[in-house]
């Protein structure tokens, strides 16, 4: 075996290991940047979750400013009735004053409703972003499983063409 021959050899062994290394690290590295997007999906899925439940508690909290606001203006209306002279608790003074009640109950409804919708799309939000952080978790693995597979044809590769070249330089068969 010459001096050629092994020199050969030994190219063929590093480009070898380079080549394994090259593989294993890209698919690590490949691996890493789908976990870190698998990572980001479910904070945002998290941070979804806790704004559905404060954009609920939000809207209670306004349906109740609302109810108040308008038992403040029903308030207001019964005083200026009384101080008119007129009867608040028999014919148009109670209506208004039932009217003022009813459409501050719908308008703190309407807003517990609108909160609701909105933390219903939220969770919806927050559930496509689980199902993409487990995408990307599934894609992470495959990527470092498709390295490793990747390193091993370069190690098969690399030992065949080794054998090729000793096999050559002995005059083996």
């Amino acid at each position: 075996m010459s001096l050629l021959d092994i020199a050969s050899s030994a190219f063929s062994l590093l480009s070898t290991g380079v080549q394994i290394y090259g593989a294993l690290k890209g698919g690590a590295d490949k691996g890493d940047s789908y976990d870190a997007a698998a990572t980001s999906a479910y904070i945002d899925a998290r941070r979804a979750l806790i704004d559905a439940r404060l954009t609920r508690e939000v809207a209670v909290v306004e349906a109740s400013k609302i109810n108040r606001s308008g038992a403040e203006y029903r308030s207001a209306a019964r005083a200026q009735f009384g101080a008119n002279g007129v009867d608040v608790n028999s014919g148009s003074a109670r209506d208004v004053q039932r009217d003022i009640t009813h459409r501050a109950g719908q308008d703190a409804i309407e807003r517990v409703l609108l909160g609701e919708r909105q933390a219903l799309a939220l969770e919806d939000n927050a559930n496509s972003l689980i199902n993409e952080a487990g995408q990307y978790a599934a894609a992470g693995d495959n990527a470092r499983s498709a390295g490793n597979w990747s390193a091993a044809a370069a190690a098969i590769s690399g030992a065949g063409d080794i054998w090729k070249k000793y096999r050559a330089a002995t005059g083996g068969p």
